[in-house]
């Protein structure tokens, strides 16, 4: 009898041992997929809220006044320079003429290069314009794509791009916030961003001062007049495309539309991503077009 209970009682552990380890096991897996479905809830949540902000800008696009850099809805001034602001239901968003941009089909090898001096060396950010140059010239060699960039990723495949320049961090701004693949050949530099005209273009904080007063008392004539005595003119009209990021409790989206006078709501949509997240494909196009 004692012999019997002398095996009955490791055995019992074991049981238990067994039992614990099957009950956290399932423990474990129902955690796991209870994040997963408040996951999923926050992103639903999230794309919810974001389409509601997108309704919202296409009604203040339908409605109120279009201005040089932007829209008066009521007593709202919705810019499109790039500076944000927050909407009622909690979405940040951004607004931004691609006019304020650099753009990669009409390059001017000087912007472009000091964009890429964000990022890199003087030297290195001559050879990454050079390339970007190449890559869209035909009879190169076989370089790239000998032909217009056909999308914005393809950025990526140019040796020396990498995914560290492309998308920016909370610090700075990516290459893909800052360059638009086409847009007029005129640029209207009341839509640039403030981090570009110091940044890029050298702006003093007085000028940059300056030009944000007269923005925001809409003083358009008088800003006209101050951006082409300070080496920046150009006519203050907007154009027919529309760059917006969304933000939403972490979540990230980002649209692009054509905006035309006279055409009915909702603009047709370029591009739409969500969530918006970095872009890291790469691709060695050294050897390109030897075979």
């Amino acid at each position: 009898m004692r012999k019997q209970a002398g095996v009955v009682l490791p055995l019992t552990l074991v049981i238990i041992s067994i039992l614990l380890t099957i009950g956290s096991i399932m423990l474990v897996k129902a955690n796991g997929e209870v994040e997963t479905a408040v996951a999923a809830k926050e992103r639903v949540e999230a794309l919810r809220e974001i389409h509601s902000a997108e309704q919202r800008l296409f009604f203040g696009m339908l409605v109120g006044e279009r201005l040089p850099m932007g829209y008066q809805v009521g007593d709202l001034f919705v810019r499109t320079d790039g500076e944000p602001i927050k909407l009622k239901n909690g979405v940040n968003v951004s607004l931004q003429d691609v006019k304020g941009l650099v753009s990669l089909r009409y390059v001017d090898k000087n912007e472009l290069s000091n964009v890429f001096k964000l990022y890199v060396s003087a030297k290195e950010a001559r050879t990454l314009t050079d390339r970007v140059v190449k890559w869209q010239t035909q009879k190169n060699g076989g370089y790239g794509r000998e032909d217009l960039f056909r999308s914005m990723d393809e950025l990526l495949l140019i040796e020396g791009i990498t995914p560290e320049i492309y998308n920016g961090d909370d610090n700075k701004p990516g290459l893909k916030d800052l360059v638009v693949l086409n847009h007029a050949i005129d640029k209207n530099y009341a839509l640039v961003p403030n981090y570009m005209l110091k940044h890029i273009y050298a702006l003093s904080d007085v000028e940059l001062s300056k030009i944000e007063r007269l923005k925001s008392k809409q003083r358009w004539r008088e800003l006209e007049s101050y951006l082409y005595e300070i080496g920046l003119g150009s006519e203050l009209s907007p154009s027919t495309r529309l760059r917006v990021y969304y933000e939403y409790n972490g979540f990230q989206a980002s649209a692009e539309y054509r905006i035309r006078p006279g055409t009915s709501m909702p603009p047709p949509v370029r591009m739409w991503r969500f969530p918006d997240y970095g872009r890291h494909f790469q691709y060695n196009t050294q050897n390109i077009g030897d075979e």
